[in-house]
């Protein structure tokens, strides 16, 4: 919930170009206009209780607490709330709207009333506030397919983590980290790479993807813990990769096949180029669908085609091959094809970092897929993908069938049996 409304007001961090070294929003505090947001759409504010009640709260947990030395307040900004500040404003919350007001007698008890009025709020407003981060691992990220997939491609991830976690250019920023990625430097990423600009992701979901794939320790108050806590380590940016994996739209290979496309990143880019309009009508069909953020209604464990939903093993590899296809054929293979190798160097992060810092734009071309039939592509996949539902249900009616009649079996067998039981007691 935190996370959530600390995203909301932060900026997008984007400078006048657009693709040049990202500044860094503040989503790690909630700003005055986003508290406000939380207690008036949550229906904490009422005619009882108006907004002026919450202003004050605001006021007293954001005074300066002199209990606290410089050091451990060092971090704390003067015109926001940090994640102990707002545990504070929801117990004042709490106390405004039950225990002033007579519902309530009791502290604990208020709070708890308060925090279950947000949580069912939140979840039928706004699911990405109370997304569970280890419930997400579990379902895609401790997957033994999905680590053989990241392992597969683990020297271009680590090469494009490594020269993003540079990007930053803010020397006089005590928690800049060069071997750690900052939201600004992920954002520069996600950007840099087109998927905001190709309408693939949002910038509020590249930040919620930022703050859910932070493994968040605290060892203390100094510069290096605060700074992990806003950082992502590699293992963090593997987790973040898997988010985007389960938000894009990406091709099935049967559509892959269809137009001779090497792989996904192929195929996104020459639809892009070739046919607009068939790309925006992709993108409706072909983005996941799925509502709560911790992917409980995603395909996770994945039929090949199931809806044209893809399991997030073969997602991840899409992915993975649209990065390196773009890094590749915006720097060695930028005119020819035979440039690109399927690996991220060193020296091409590092000069398509350059180019598109410098501002120039994303080339995007069809190439060799110039004039494909991409509406045949697709709805070849869609009956493909409908054959599949048909014969799963197809097989889900027999194997129903079958436990049906052992069951008819198993009861004519047990009425044998205790017939059987009877005549033997009258004998």
């Amino acid at each position: 919930m935190f996370d959530y409304y600390a995203s909301l007001y932060s900026g997008d961090g984007e400078d006048t170009a657009g693709v040049k070294a990202a500044e860094e929003p503040d989503i790690f505090n909630i700003s005055f206009a986003a508290f406000m947001n939380m207690c008036e759409h949550n229906k904490l504010v009422s005619r009882k209780v108006p907004a002026g009640e919450f202003e004050v709260i605001w006021s007293i947990v954001n005074a300066k607490d002199k209990a606290l030395s410089s050091q451990e307040d060092k971090h704390n900004k003067d015109k926001a709330l940090n994640r102990q500040e707002f545990l504070q404003a929801l117990v004042r919350c709490a106390v405004v709207v039950y225990v002033q007001r007579g519902a309530i007698g009791d502290v604990s008890d208020a709070v708890q009333l308060c925090v279950g009025h947000l949580l069912t709020c939140l979840q039928m407003r706004c699911p990405a506030a109370v997304q569970s981060s280890n419930a997400f691992r579990r379902r895609f990220c401790y997957l033994e397919a999905t680590t053989l997939v990241l392992e597969a491609h683990l020297g271009s991830l680590r090469t494009l983590y490594d020269n993003y976690a540079e990007v930053s250019h803010d020397a006089s920023d005590c928690l800049r980290d060069d071997a750690l990625m900052s939201i600004g430097e992920w954002l520069a990423f996600v950007r840099h790479m087109g998927l905001i600009e190709a309408r693939q992701l949002s910038v509020t979901q590249a930040k919620h993807v930022f703050l859910w794939s932070r493994i968040r320790t605290a060892e203390g108050v100094s510069d290096k813990a605060e700074a992990r806590l806003r950082h992502l380590t590699f293992e963090d940016f593997l987790e973040a990769l898997v988010r985007l994996a389960t938000l894009m739209a990406f091709p099935t290979q049967v559509e892959i096949d269809a137009v001779s496309a090497k792989h996904a990143g192929e195929f996104l880019h020459g639809l892009q180029a070739d046919a607009p309009d068939q790309y925006s009508a992709f993108l409706r069909s072909h983005k996941p669908a799925h509502t709560d953020p911790d992917g409980t209604d995603f395909d996770a464990d994945g039929t090949g085609l199931k809806a044209l939903f893809q399991p997030v093993w073969l997602t991840i590899k899409h992915l993975v091959h649209l990065l390196v296809h773009t890094v590749e054929r915006n720097t060695s293979a930028l005119r020819s094809d035979e440039k690109a190798d399927g690996v991220v160097q060193a020296s091409e992060a590092s000069n398509f970092i350059k180019r598109r810092v410098s501002g120039k734009a994303l080339t995007v071309r069809a190439g060799s897929l110039a004039g494909s039939d991409w509406r045949l592509a697709q709805d070849t996949a869609f009956v493909t993908a409908a054959a599949i539902q048909i014969q799963m249900a197809s097989r889900a009616r027999k194997a129903r069938k079958k436990v049906e009649e052992r069951r008819q079996r198993a009861a004519v067998v047990a009425q044998e049996m205790e017939q059987e039981a009877q005549l033997e007691g009258q004998e």
